[in-house]
C-alpha cells in the first residue's frame, strides 16, 4: 500500500507564551516600596493566569494531535481498501484470461471492470506458452499479477455418445468425421478414436463421410459392406477398421490373392518368394531363385515389364516376400539370371554423311536408370579417323549455387525444360550473367581441348551485341583462368548464334573445379534495350548449350580397325538421367561423337542398346573382337564365359561398295537381332 506522510510544524508553547505574556513597565523606587504588598498580590494573580493560559495552550496541542492522528487512520484504512480491492481485481483478469484461453488459444487480452475496480490483460506468445500480465488498480491502489500457461489440445474418448440412436449426417450438409484429433482444422465433430452409440447408430453416408471407428450396442445402419473398404458383418455390432490379412491361410489373404492371379504375359502368378516352388521365382526356365534371391526375382520381373506394372492385370495384387535375415539388395556379378535386353535407338540407330564434331546417337526410349548400355558406332576411314565423346550441357531454369552474374547465374547440366531469359541492357552498358556446371563437374577430369557455345535468340534486337568467353572457377565460383572473348555476332536477327573456343589456356584443373560459361551483352544505344534468347520449339534443347573437350561418361570397351577402310568401336555406360542428354544439332536425348580430323565424303552409323540387371560395377564378363576380310559371311572370336547366365551381345559392321545390294544382314542360329 502506498502511504504519503506530511510534516506539520508547531510552535514550540513556552516560546509562544513568552511571546503573548506582559511586559512590565518601569516604576520609580517609591512606588515599588509603597506597593510592595499589592505587588506580591499582582505577581501571584498574574501567576495564576500564566498557569491558565498554558493549559489552554496544552489542550489546543492534545487536541490537534488527537485530530492528526485520526486523519492519518481513515488515510491508512482508505489506502489499505483500495489495495485489496486491485488485488481482487488483478485476480478477476487472470481468471479472465485462463477462460479465454480455454476457448481461444489465439486470444491477445482485454480491459475490464469489477465493481469500481479495473483490470488489464495483456498477453505475450512463444510457441504453445502464453505469458499472462493482470494489473489491477482502484483509486491509490496497485496491483500487478503474472501467470505463464501451457496451450494444449482437448481430447475425449467418444467426442459423439449417444444413450439411443447416433444421428449423423444429412443428404444437403453433410459430416466429416475425421480420426485426426488433435486437428486445427475447424469441425463440427472430432473423433479421437470412434463414434459410439449406446444402442443403434444410423450413418447417412450421402452426407457422410466417417474415417474411423464406428461402435454400437445395436446394429450400425447406413454403412454396409458394399461402402466398406474392407471385409465386414453388415449386422456386426463393432466394424472397426480391421488389420490387413496379409498372409493367412484365407483366401482372401493378400499372399494368396498374389498366388491365384496371373500375369496374362506370361501365366504366371504374382507371389515373389525365392525358393518357394508355389511362387513366380520357382516355376522354371528363367525363374529359378533361391532363398537368397527374391530381390533379384522381383527386379527381373520389372525388367521385363514396360510401362505401368499391373495395368493389364485386373484386380492385381503383388505379393514380394523375403525370407528371414535376406537382403534386399545385391551383386549380379555378371548376370545371375536377371539380365534382360531393355530398348535400342529408335528408328533403326542414327547414321550420317560426313564425320564432324556432332554426329549424335540418340538413347533408347524407356531407358532406367542403373540399366547398362552399349554403345556401337562404325564410320568409313578406319585408322584415318579419330573418335572422342565431348560433354554436352544445356542451360536450365534451375538457378546455380554460384552467383557473379547480373542479369542471371544459371546451371549447365541435364536438359530439363525449355527455356525463356529476357535480358535488359542499360544504355551503352555492357553486362555479363554466367551459367556453371553443377558442382564438381568436370573437377580433375578436365582437359584441354575445344568449347563450343550456344544460344537462340528468339526476340532480336539489332542494338545488341553477343559475345561469349570460357573460365575455369574453383568449387566458390573464384575465376583461375579465362579465355578470350569470343568475336560479337549481332542480335538484329532471331535464330542461333554460335561460338567456338579452340584449345583456350584455363590451366589445369583440380577437384572441385567448375566451368563456367560467359554471356556478354552490349548495348549500343543509349537507351535500355532488351533482347530475349531461349528455345524456339519444344524440346529443342541443344538450342542453349556448351560443348566441353571432357568425356560425357562413356567408357571404351574395344576399338576395331580393318585398316583405313571400316572401324567399329564398342563404348559401355551406366543409364542416369538419360532423357536430359542433349546433341549439338538435333532433337531428343542423345550423345555427340566427335571425329578427328573428321571429313564430308565418310560415313557414319551407331546405335545404343540398354539391358537391365546387369552388374553396374563390372558390367563385362569377356569380350574380344577382329577385323574380317572381305566375304558374305563374318565371324566373331570366341570368348569364355566366368560367371553362369551372362548375356552375350554381338555386334558386327561393314562397308559397302555403291549399288543395289540391300546389305541386310542374317543373324546367328539362337540369337536375335536388335538393329539393322
Amino acid at each position: 500500500m502506498d502511504n504519503i506522510t506530511g510534516t506539520r510544524e508547531h510552535g514550540n508553547p513556552h516560546a509562544g507564551f513568552a511571546g503573548s505574556g506582559r511586559s512590565t513597565g518601569t516604576r520609580n523606587t517609591l512606588s515599588r516600596l509603597r506597593d510592595c504588598a499589592t505587588a506580591r498580590l499582582r505577581d501571584q494573580r498574574g501567576s495564576a493566569l500564566a498557569t491558565v493560559l498554558v493549559l489552554v495552550v496544552l489542550l489546543t496541542v492534545v487536541g490537534a494531535a488527537m485530530v492528526n492522528s485520526a486523519l492519518t487512520e481513515i488515510s491508512i484504512a482508505y489506502n489499505t481498501g483500495d489495495s485489496a480491492a486491485a488485488q481482487y481485481a488483478a485476480e478477476a483478469g487472470l481468471s479472465r484470461a485462463m477462460y479465454e484461453l480455454s476457448q481461444n488459444a489465439g486470444w491477445t487480452g482485454t480491459t475490464g471492470t469489477i465493481g469500481d475496480a479495473q483490470y488489464v490483460v495483456t498477453l505475450t506468445s512463444s510457441g504453445s506458452v502464453r505469458s499472462i500480465t493482470s494489473t489491477g488498480t482502484r483509486g491509490g491502489g496497485r496491483r500487478v499479477l503474472k501467470a505463464a500457461v501451457q496451450a494444449v489440445p482437448q481430447s475425449a474418448t467418444s467426442t459423439v455418445l449417444v444413450n439411443t440412436t447416433a444421428m449423423i449426417g444429412s443428404a444437403t450438409t453433410g459430416l466429416t468425421v475425421r480420426n485426426d484429433f488433435p486437428s486445427s482444422a475447424a469441425s463440427a465433430v472430432h473423433s479421437n478414436n470412434k463414434l459410439t452409440a449406446g444402442t443403434a447408430m444410423t450413418v447417412n453416408t450421402t452426407g457422410a463421410t466417417v474415417i474411423g471407428e464406428l461402435t454400437a450396442s445395436g446394429t450400425i445402419s447406413g454403412v454396409t459392406c458394399a461402402t466398406w473398404a474392407w471385409t465386414c458383418n453388415a449386422s456386426a455390432s463393432e466394424r472397426s477398421i480391421p488389420e490387413l490379412d496379409m498372409d493367412s491361410a484365407a483366401a482372401s489373404s493378400l499372399r494368396n490373392r498374389a498366388k491365384n492371379t496371373t500375369d496374362p504375359a506370361d501365366g504366371k502368378n504374382l507371389y515373389f518368394h525365392g525358393g518357394d516352388a508355389t511362387s513366380r521365382c520357382n516355376s522354371g526356365g528363367a525363374w529359378t531363385f533361391s532363398a537368397t534371391e527374391t530381390q533379384r526375382c522381383w527386379d527381373y520381373y520389372i525388367s521385363q515389364r514396360t510401362g505401368t506394372i499391373g495395368q493389364s492385370i485386373p484386380n492385381a495384387v503383388f505379393f514380394v516376400e523375403f525370407n528371414p535375415s535376406e537382403a534386399t539388395s545385391y551383386t549380379t556379378s555378371g548376370g545371375g539370371g536377371g539380365i534382360a535386353f531393355r530398348a535400342i535407338s529408335p528408328g533403326g540407330g542414327d547414321s550420317y554423311a560426313g564425320l564432324g564434331t556432332g554426329n549424335c546417337v540418340h538413347v533408347p526410349t524407356g531407358v532406367v536408370d542403373g540399366d547398362v548400355m552399349l554403345a556401337a558406332t562404325s564410320w568409313t576411314g578406319g585408322t584415318g579417323q579419330t573418335p572422342t565423346t565431348p560433354a554436352n550441357y544445356a542451360l536450365n531454369n534451375t538457378n546455380s549455387d554460384l552467383t557473379g552474374g547480373l542479369d542471371f547465374n544459371k546451371e549447365l547440366g541435364d536438359y530439363i525444360t525449355d527455356l525463356s531469359i529476357a535480358v535488359s541492357v542499360a544504355g551503352v552498358q555492357t553486362e555479363d550473367s554466367f551459367g556453371f556446371t553443377k558442382a564438381g563437374v568436370p573437377g580433375a577430369v578436365g582437359v584441354t581441348g575445344d568449347y563450343i557455345f550456344s544460344m537462340y535468340v528468339t526476340t532480336a534486337n539489332a542494338n545488341i551485341q553477343l559475345s561469349a568467353a570460357v573460365a575455369r572457377v574453383n568449387s566458390a565460383g573464384v575465376q583461375q583462368a579465362i579465355s578470350g572473348s569470343a568475336t560479337e555476332q549481332s542480335a538484329g536477327t532471331t535464330g542461333p548464334k554460335s561460338f567456338t573456343f579452340t584449345a583456350p589456356a584455363l590451366g589445369t584443373w583440380s577437384a572441385g573445379d567448375r566451368l563456367r560459361v560467359t554471356y556478354r551483352f552490349r548495348n549500343t544505344a543509349a537507351s535500355t534495350q532488351s533482347v530475349t534468347f531461349g528455345t524456339p520449339v519444344a524440346g529443342w534443347g541443344y538450342s542453349n548449350m556448351v560443348t566441353a573437350p571432357w568425356t560425357n561418361g562413356w567408357t571404351l570397351v574395344r576399338r576395331i580397325d580393318n585398316g583405313t577402310t571400316v572401324s567399329l568401336a564398342i563404348y559401355r555406360k551406366v543409364a542416369s538421367n538419360e532423357s536430359g542428354r542433349v546433341c549439338q544439332k538435333y532433337s531428343g536425348a542423345g550423345y555427340d561423337w566427335k571425329f578427328s580430323p573428321g571429313s564430308g565424303s565418310e560415313y557414319m552409323a551407331g546405335s545404343i542398346s540398354a539391358y537391365s540387371g546387369v552388374d553396374t560395377t563390372t558390367p563385362i564378363d569377356a569380350e574380344n573382337g577382329q577385323a574380317t576380310a572381305s566375304s558374305t559371311t563374318h565371324s566373331t572370336p570366341s570368348i569364355t564365359t566366368t560367371v553362369a547366365n551372362a548375356m552375350v551381345v554381338a555386334t558386327f559392321t561393314a562397308s559397302f561398295t555403291s549399288g543395289g545390294i540391300t546389305n541386310n544382314w542374317t543373324p546367328p542360329t539362337g540369337m536375335t537381332e536388335r538393329i539393322d
